[in-house]
């Protein structure tokens, strides 16, 4: 399966960080929230701002310049 943008899933559905690409400032910024290639996240809600879960935090985040690619997880 390839690769989708984090905001793509659908609700409950899991995936893969593969990266996090755009401004330097932005990337570092969700590098320390721990968005990071590797991590695993999932879609809560859908909508102009979104809500993941990472680990045991909950995120609202909204599209902006930083692109969060994941690779879905089948369950």
């Amino acid at each position: 399966m390839s690769d989708l943008e984090l905001s793509q899933l659908s609700v409950g559905q899991r995936g893969q960080i593969t990266s996090v690409a755009g401004t330097a400032g932005g990337v570092s910024r969700l590098n320390e929230m721990g968005f990071q290639s590797g991590r695993t996240v999932e879609m809560v809600q859908r909508g102009s701002t979104f809500i993941v879960r990472l680990d045991q935090c909950k995120m609202c985040l909204r599209p902006c310049d930083i692109c969060i690619r994941v690779r879905p997880i089948e369950s």
